[in-house]
């Protein structure tokens, strides 16, 4: 909803929820720490001095605790358990722990956080006034979610099936069906497509709580909507789905909420479009394809490079489908890189080859990077050099701008 109100992309309000939880951390361990040096200064005490104070509860003094009863007592236990909480969510929140076990990571964050929002009321009971606000704008948010415009509440019919080479698609069925994926150019009117659609999905039939976020192939509405992804080494709800492709009757019913688009004038009024992609981010970068080659784009090229781990792993109907378009589009240049065999893709060179030659004032050159971690930092390190190589400042200067989809921080 923040996203939605404020124009902002995902990642800044995951960044944002991620700087607030380390300084939590921090504050609560700080916190601890000094209740600790506190009672180890108490028991230097005599025993007349310590008979005063109760160390469950150091905000009454001990006869005024007796006539409150157990609750007055509940102060350190609580305590000890919200710093427990804390360490656990902490830990497996990480990005190791995450990737590999993510359902236990899911769980365990809406789990220990509800218990965390219970221990802090009785830690301290202002704590209640303090998270009242968060809690609001939590159900508001969800309940936007779920009966908003585009919201989990109505349900679809999809068909899952086997893409090829470890890939699996999810194809929305709608009332008249048309067929997905992309067509030859110049077969489809111009029409109001829009790239980079984000979806979250929910199938109930591998898991009724988790909503996945995906990036349609397709710039189309979601009448016409394909996914593809790639089952997670572990398992979890990918395989769960993936596992349902070898199933005899393929359908099954999904909740879609979106789609979310991020605003980018910049993409819209760029001559020259490159895409660095790597394992599934391809979807994003299928999708900018579909928009360009039948919207129009004020783009003079397009540019995509697909970073994989091998061949097989490039052997996907809508590539391949692409790649023969590409054959009648001399501005559309397709390239794999094989990293088993060439290592990781150098960006920046790749960057600069391909904008050699029309660095002008009047060209601009917008990039999309999406796939892992470090492939979205190394496309972000190599268009803010050469951002700074252009001297951008320099109204004289070729323009360059770029957008890193980051799902995680």
């Amino acid at each position: 909803m923040l996203c939605e109100a404020f124009g902002f992309p995902p990642s800044t309000l995951l960044w944002a929820h991620k700087a607030l939880a380390y300084l939590l951390v921090v504050g609560i361990i700080a916190h601890a720490g000094a209740y600790m040096s506190f009672i180890a200064n108490v028991l230097q005490n005599t025993p007349a001095e310590q008979a005063t104070v109760s160390l469950l509860n150091p905000y009454w003094i001990s006869p005024t605790q007796a006539r409150l009863g157990a609750y007055s007592l509940c102060n350190f236990p609580s305590g000890i358990v919200l710093l427990v909480l804390v360490l656990v969510v902490t830990v497996t929140a990480l990005g190791w722990v995450r990737r590999r076990h993510y359902e236990i990571f899911y769980y365990l964050h809406i789990l220990l956080g509800i218990l965390f929002m219970v221990f802090a009321c009785i830690h301290a009971d202002t704590n209640f006034y303090c998270l009242l606000p968060g809690l609001v704008l939590w159900l508001y948010d969800w309940t936007w979610r779920f009966w908003g415009g585009a919201g989990l509440s109505r349900s679809r019919t999809a068909t899952i099936e086997d893409a090829q080479n470890g890939w699996t698609r999810i194809t929305l069925l709608p009332s008249n069906k048309a067929s997905g994926g992309l067509v030859a150019a110049g077969s489809v009117k111009k029409s109001g497509k829009t790239p980079l659609q984000t979806y979250y999905i929910n199938l109930p039939s591998a898991s009724k709580t988790q909503c996945h976020a995906m990036s349609a192939i397709s710039a189309s509405t979601n009448e016409e909507s394909q996914f593809l992804f790639r089952p997670c080494e572990s398992p979890g709800w990918t395989s769960r789905v993936a596992d349902m492709s070898a199933l005899e009757l393929n359908q099954t019913i999904i909740r879609l909420e979106g789609p979310y688009t991020p605003n980018l004038p910049a993409m819209r009024n760029a001559s020259n479009i490159i895409c660095f992609v790597g394992g599934t981010g391809i979807t994003g970068a299928l999708s900018i394809a579909d928009w360009w080659i039948h919207n129009g784009s004020s783009a003079n090229h397009l540019s995509i490079y697909w970073s994989v781990r091998n061949i097989e792993m490039a052997q996907l109907p809508e590539w391949n489908n692409l790649c023969e378009l590409a054959k009648d589009l001399p501005s559309l240049h397709l390239i794999v890189h094989i990293t088993s065999k060439l290592g990781r893709m150098d960006l920046g060179q790749s960057l600069k080859e391909k904008v050699t030659g029309i660095r002008s004032p009047d060209q601009s050159t917008w990039v999309y990077i999406s796939g892992p971690e470090g492939l979205l930092d190394d496309g972000e390190d190599a268009c803010l050099a050469f951002k700074r190589e252009l001297g951008r400042d320099s109204p004289d200067c070729h323009q360059i701008d770029w957008y890193a989809a980051r799902w995680e921080v």
